[in-house]
């Protein structure tokens, strides 16, 4: 068999927090929640997909055409499966598999040192090219989504401006804001985090599962928050100097109404810019992301395959036990006088 030449790239994975983007943006929302998220399962999340890209018919299709791999494994190019049998001995070839230190190895093996180093290089290329693709496209939809979010609420912001500004104009109200201070800072407020924890909600969907704990503490959130409001929206607190809304004058519920709208927009601007610069930001990106603790380099040596160092030993107990049964055969069957005194000597003293 020819020898084979094992070259070994090694790749730090990348936990959920490594990437500073949206989802570490959206982290910030939540400060204070009591959650913990586990690193190694982000992490192993991250190897499965590494291992994806590695073994894809599309990623071990490019290897085979950059190095000619078809020619190298001596396989006929007119043969309508030439390819697929290059990728299954392709296959055969590469090995990853998680270090005790949590980093990740890619192992190649070769009949060519400097292919099998140069095929390892190429696939951590493929892997930072790949995730780098997968990113992007994923910064593009968060980018539309929260581009077509930023325009709605401008406009519903300049519409509640001037819906204010005319029911001022008609009711006289100017500045009920300071006679009202209690309610309106109270609920106001309310109503505001509300909307937005609802707006924090979608995009927290958008970049995970809903049954990631990020969305599921938004939602307890977002619970909490409606209960307050309807409590302030039914019924006075004891003892409080802030009303119910169901005992405000009409005129001044109306404009307490249209002014909130006005502030509440204003919030979910504030809260929606930042990511949507964000998102910009990182649908740029095409710079190497991974952590690379190694490149492949040329092995010197060739590495023995398991399987055949198992059978020489093998060989080596299988002949030196012949070679103990051949001695036993010819001792108690020589007819050598000195053979059979010594046979005699060791007799006599197992009797004793």
């Amino acid at each position: 068999m020819d020898e084979q030449f094992e070259a070994n790239a090694v790749i730090i994975p990348r936990g959920e927090d490594a990437s500073a983007g949206l989802g570490a943006m959206m982290k910030n929302f939540n400060k204070g929640v009591p959650l913990s998220f586990g690193s190694s399962a982000s992490a192993q999340v991250e190897i499965n997909r590494y291992n994806t890209i590695v073994f894809s018919r599309t990623t071990l299709e490019e290897i085979i055409k950059k190095y000619n791999l078809i020619k190298v494994y001596k396989i006929d190019s007119t043969s309508d499966d030439a390819m697929e049998s290059a990728i299954l001995r392709l296959r055969k070839k590469i090995a990853t598999h998680e270090t005790n230190n949590d980093a990740y190895e890619i192992v190649v093996k070769s009949k060519s040192p400097k292919l099998s180093s140069d095929i390892a290089n190429s696939l951590v290329d493929a892997i930072n090219n790949k995730i780098i693709s997968l990113e992007v496209t994923k910064s593009k939809e968060s980018r539309l989504f929260l581009e077509k979010r930023v325009e709605d609420i401008r406009v519903e912001l300049r519409n509640s401006e001037d819906s204010l500004r005319a029911y001022q104009e008609i009711s006289g109200l100017i500045d009920v804001k300071n006679q009202m201070q209690g309610l309106f800072t109270v609920y106001s407020e309310l109503e505001t985090e509300l909307i937005t924890k609802q707006l924090q909600k979608s995009v927290l969907e958008r970049l995970y599962s809903k049954n990631h704990p990020e969305v599921k503490s938004t939602e307890i959130q977002i619970s909490e928050y409606q209960k307050k409001l309807n409590k302030i929206k039914s019924e006075d607190e004891p003892g409080s100097v802030v009303l119910a809304i169901k005992n405000i004058p009409k005129k001044t519920a109306e404009y307490l109404r249209r002014f909130r709208t006005v502030e509440i927009n204003n919030a979910l601007l504030e809260f929606i810019i930042p990511l949507y610069e964000q998102a910009k930001i990182e649908e740029k990106k095409d710079f190497p992301i991974l952590q690379v603790i190694d490149y492949a380099i040329p092995p010197k040596n060739p590495s023995m395959p398991r399987i055949y160092l198992a059978l020489a030993i093998s060989f080596f107990i299988m002949t030196l036990s012949a070679l103990f049964y051949l001695i036993s055969e010819l001792l108690n069957n020589s007819v050598n006088p000195k053979l059979e005194y010594l046979r005699g000597e060791f007799s006599w003293k197992r009797k004793k």
